[in-house]
């Protein structure tokens, strides 16, 4: 098969019942180095890193407090 059709995609969304307006993602999509997290994003099909700072994490998704905005696609 072709490696580079094996992606996954996520939207970041609000669950508003957890904290208000808090901006979840798949806590799979976050990459850790030296205590730095990341997410990828696509921008005009392009992957952009980002470093981001996480929050609460609930069941398997986790709380984004800035770097990314609802509704931008997250990819891994």
């Amino acid at each position: 098969g072709n490696a580079a059709l094996l992606h996954e995609e996520a939207r970041v969304r609000i669950i508003a019942t957890i904290k208000k307006d808090a901006l979840m993602v798949p806590y799979g999509f976050i990459s850790e180095e030296k205590g730095v997290k990341e997410v990828s994003v696509s921008e005009q099909g392009e992957e952009k890193q980002r470093v981001v700072l996480t929050g609460i994490v609930f069941g398997n998704e986790v709380e984004i407090i800035e770097g990314v905005s609802e509704g931008e696609l997250l990819v891994k």
